[in-house]
């Protein structure tokens, strides 16, 4: 995990390289639109970084909508 580049971006905590292990989980292989993502939140309360920040990240392949 982590990045060699000597300067990355501070705020990513991209660096240094190091290992790391994960845990077991699950995850879908579809991208989840906004309307399902924002049902998620309504339903569980779960805060995102984009609120504070007022903006977040959209990844290629990312959908508006439902």
């Amino acid at each position: 995990m982590g990045t060699g580049d000597p300067d990355p971006f501070p705020a990513d905590h991209e660096g240094p390289v190091r290992k790391v292990g994960v845990d077991p989980f699950r995850i879908t292989p579809t991208t989840v639109a906004n309307a399902r993502f924002a049902t998620f939140v309504e339903a569980t309360g779960h805060p995102t970084e984009a609120e504070p920040l007022g903006s977040g990240t959209r990844f290629a392949g990312g959908t508006n909508g439902s």
